[in-house]
């Protein structure tokens, strides 16, 4: 759920200091039921005396991948034992032909734009030697 940053920094006692971030669940206990979870984190900053500053982009905490778990909150019963729908494979299926079609067609056209091309040259060279 959460994610370290490699590189955060903070601006500490007027010098740029790289910081970092410690779950602290095992040491703070948690709420997690099936309907919420929550999750506590400490920032961890070096020694400082006057002041810190550090930029509250709290986004670096927050993974936007689905969650995996089987255990999970955030996932339903009805995801763990899924696989692809009929109507899925048929979407695939058709899709898939449809790329086929599209590319043959391309290289079709190019093939006979090609030709094309090579007898309109040979023309207008016939036509300048002829002259």
């Amino acid at each position: 759920m959460f994610k370290k940053q490699n590189e955060k920094v903070a601006i500490i006692d007027s010098v740029p200091r790289a910081i970092g971030n410690v779950q602290l669940d095992e040491t703070i206990k948690p709420l997690k039921n099936a309907s919420s979870s929550q999750s506590y984190i400490g920032i961890v900053v070096p020694y400082f005396e006057n002041q810190i500053i550090i930029d509250p982009d709290f986004s670096v905490l927050i993974d936007s991948k689905s969650a995996s778990n089987q255990n999970s909150i955030c996932i339903l019963k009805d995801q763990l034992n899924s696989s692809l729908s009929k109507s899925q494979i048929a979407g695939i299926i058709i899709g898939s032909i449809a790329f086929a079609t599209c590319i043959t067609a391309m290289i079709i056209y190019s093939i006979y734009k090609t030709k094309k091309d090579k007898n309109l040259v040979s023309n207008i060279t016939l036509r300048n030697l002829s002259n």
